[in-house]
């Protein structure tokens, strides 16, 4: 693994064990058999690192977004699949990502992490775009956008805080069921949720994809 992945997923779990205040940049050192030096050889200071670790908790989801809103794919189809992504990526995340989240909320509101704060808007907004596509197409109810956006949002991210995985409820399954219940609750014909998830798994592996393909270009 490569030395900064390595020190982040460190930093990820002693920041959720400890609190981004009570752990230093020598117990992340410690943690995995560095020096402090080594440490900073990788990052100027241990706001830096936070601001990076921070950071991964939606680079990811963004991403994917932004490949699935750029397909033809309708819109219930690109919501129902990044539903699914978000999920997924939050709740197998290497580290407890809800205390990163919790930390990172706090920090933010004294100044600094702009960045997270501009890429979770982002984010936001795209998911909000979605809906406003599918009442636009007459494929969504002509509902508050923002408010079903929030409500989806919301769903989401409370999986962190109550979620344990087990043989009955995969993070996968978690995913599908509240994209179906997301996605439904939308749908002006429910009748035709079955084609919206045959279409959502189809975008499946597209950002990997479209990636692959301007690597070979």
């Amino acid at each position: 693994m490569d030395p900064r992945d390595e020190i982040l997923l460190a930093a990820g779990r002693l920041f959720a064990e400890h609190g981004y205040e009570r752990t230093t940049t020598g117990d992340i050192a410690e943690e995995v058999g560095l020096t402090q030096p080594a440490i900073f050889y990788h990052f100027d200071s241990k706001e830096q690192l936070f601001h990076e670790l921070a950071n991964t908790t939606v680079d990811e989801p963004l991403a994917e977004l932004e490949a699935i809103a750029a397909t033809e794919a309708s819109p219930a189809a690109q919501l129902h699949r990044q539903i699914v992504f978000h999920v997924v990526h939050d709740l197998t995340s290497p580290f407890p990502m809800a205390a990163i989240v919790d930390d990172a909320l706090r920090l933010s509101r004294d100044g600094g992490l702009e960045e997270l704060i501009d890429k979770s808007a982002r984010y936001a907004n795209g998911v909000r775009q979605m809906i406003r596509d599918g009442i636009a197409v007459d494929q969504f109810r002509d509902v508050n956008e923002f408010t079903a956006a929030m409500a989806v949002l919301g769903m989401c991210n409370w999986a962190l805080r109550w979620y344990r995985p087990s043989e009955t409820l995969t993070a996968q399954r978690l995913g599908e069921d509240f994209a179906d219940f997301s996605v439904v609750a939308l749908l002006v014909k429910p009748r035709t949720l079955s084609k919206v998830i045959r279409e959502s798994q189809a975008l499946v592996g597209i950002r990997e994809a479209g990636t692959a393909a301007r690597e070979t270009a």
